[in-house]
């Protein structure tokens, strides 16, 4: 993250906390994000299916959607997917014509100074895990010289709602 970003970042932070918009800078966490892509067939699908079973998360099937780790007696492709382990998660998609769009995106904390994104953790309400929420990063960059925009939105987990 360039000096410019951690400037404008610093006049964000001093305008909303005059603001009193009940702002807390420790929700957002300065964060160095690497994104590997792939587009799999349906024969490399079925190489990586096994290793989403057994992280956290979620895999939608046609018929139905399976809260991981499992091991789902099902035969159909997936739709759509997303696991987590430690610093690391799996965004698996249907693209078009028998393919999938996977997305490996590794999240580390760090120093602003070296960061790519700022983090702001989001829960979401879910069906799965018995009343347990989804949790999600949300990351915000600088799109160019204008506002922050939320690029990305990565799973983390399930957490136990109060």
């Amino acid at each position: 993250m360039n000096k410019s970003y951690v400037s404008q970042l610093h006049k964000c932070q001093t305008a909303l906390k005059e603001l009193n918009f009940g702002y807390r800078p420790e929700f957002f966490k300065p964060v160095f994000v690497e994104i590997e892509q792939k587009t799999l067939s349906a024969e490399e699908l079925a190489e990586e299916i096994p290793k989403l079973l057994s992280k956290q998360g979620w895999i939608q099937f046609p018929s139905a959607v399976v809260q991981l780790p499992s091991n789902p007696k099902n035969n159909q492709l997936p739709l759509k997917a997303e696991a987590c382990q430690d610093d690391t998660c799996w965004q698996l998609a249907y693209s078009a014509n028998n393919c999938w769009a996977l997305n490996i995106v590794k999240v580390t904390e760090c120093e602003a100074e070296q960061a790519s994104h700022l983090a702001q953790t989001v829960h979401h309400l879910s069906t799965l895990a018995n009343g347990a929420l989804l949790s999600y990063k949300s990351l915000w960059a600088i799109d160019g010289e204008t506002s922050p925009v939320c690029a990305l939105s990565v799973f983390t987990g399930f957490k136990e709602s109060n």
